[in-house]
C-alpha cells in the first residue's frame, strides 16, 4: 500500500472513466454501491463519483474530511475519514458506451 493524495486519486479515477467503481462504506454508516458508466466530476470540495446516464446514482466525497488515502493495488484504493468511518474503492472493467 502507498499513501496518495486527492488529486492522484481524482486523476486514476478519471482516467476510468465509463468502468464500474464498486464502494464499500464501513464505520458509522454501512453501504455497498455500484456505479456503472462512472463519471468523476473534480469540485472544490468533494469528488463526486455518479452514473453518466443516470446523476441520481451519484456519491459526494467532502475532501476536507478525508484524513487519509491508500492505494492497495491499480485498482482498489482505501479512504480513511476519521476512525469510524472508512470507504473501499474498487474499479472494474470499462463498460463499452
Amino acid at each position: 500500500m502507498k499513501k496518495i493524495t486527492v488529486k492522484e486519486l481524482g486523476k486514476t479515477l478519471e482516467e476510468n472513466k465509463n468502468s464500474t467503481i464498486k464502494i464499500l462504506l464501513e464505520g458509522t454508516i454501512n453501504y455497498n454501491l455500484e456505479i456503472d458508466n462512472a463519471k468523476i466530476i473534480n469540485e472544490p470540495n468533494y469528488i463526486s463519483i455518479c452514473n453518466f446516464k443516470d446523476r441520481k446514482q451519484t456519491i459526494k466525497f467532502n475532501i476536507h474530511q478525508i484524513m487519509k488515502i491508500e492505494q492497495m493495488d491499480k485498482e482498489k484504493f482505501k479512504i480513511n475519514f476519521d476512525l469510524l468511518q472508512t470507504a473501499q474503492l474498487k474499479i472494474q472493467e470499462k463498460n463499452i458506451a
